[in-house]
């Protein structure tokens, strides 16, 4: 999953974002609120975690600007403050949960997986474009049902593009979902990928996956145009 994670707490930041990439998603990671609600409606992420205290804006602020920008990511909160009213107050607002602190990293994950499973993206267990069918579940990706092996970063580019079909994906948009927020990735280590991963999937690679000069890539299911594509 795409993740967005809020919070001023850097070396709590740290841990959980390592514990979220070693269970294979991909985290970016703010330390306040200023800008967050636009940034988070710019992208396609799957999940925020947000937390309460938040310097200058506050994370209930996030909240409430993010669902009146009929932003539907669902959103859980992460906050040392436990009373009711602060929980009830927030779910009024629009959370999808609330998680206080401290809490167990497997707990978080089971947040994670329960809300994802009623959020707003759909949440297939299996995406198809023309002989390639990717089963998110197991990670498993087949060609006309023989099954393909491909690195880490190869079914990262595989998996958004399809969840993405028809939607044309900036570079930075395709770097940020697979090597994270921040990351420093020239546009030849991506095109080495997107040309590693179109001869894996070998005549499908080409007619599926199209550059869009001067912007990004798309994932076109052969029955669509291919319109600027090439």
């Amino acid at each position: 999953m795409q993740i967005c994670m809020i919070e001023d707490d850097v070396r709590l930041a740290e841990l959980v974002k390592q514990a979220l990439e070693e269970s294979r998603h991909v985290v970016a990671h703010l330390v306040d609120g200023e800008g967050a609600a636009g940034y988070i409606s710019a992208h396609d992420f799957d999940i925020v975690l947000l937390d309460l205290m938040l310097p200058g804006i506050s994370g209930l602020s996030v909240l409430k600007q993010l669902r009146h920008a009929n932003c539907l990511t669902p959103v859980i909160v992460i906050s040392a403050r436990d009373t009711v009213p602060e929980m009830v107050r927030a779910l009024d607002i629009g959370a999808d949960d609330y998680l206080t602190k401290p809490f167990h990293l497997d707990i978080l994950l089971a947040r994670l997986r329960s809300v994802s499973r009623r959020g707003p993206v759909p949440q297939s267990a299996e995406l198809n474009a023309g002989p390639i069918s990717l089963h998110q579940e197991q990670r498993v990706v087949r060609l006309d049902g023989r099954r393909l092996e491909l690195t880490r970063r190869e079914y990262m580019l595989l998996e958004t593009l399809m969840r993405r079909a028809n939607h044309v994906l900036t570079r930075d948009q395709l770097a940020e979902a697979v090597w994270g927020f921040a990351a420093e990735v020239s546009t030849n280590n991506l095109e080495v990928h997107i040309h590693s991963l179109r001869a894996k999937l070998g005549a499908s690679g080409g007619r599926l996956i199209h550059t869009v000069r001067g912007i990004g890539y798309v994932l076109r299911r052969e029955h669509e145009p291919e319109g600027e594509a090439a």
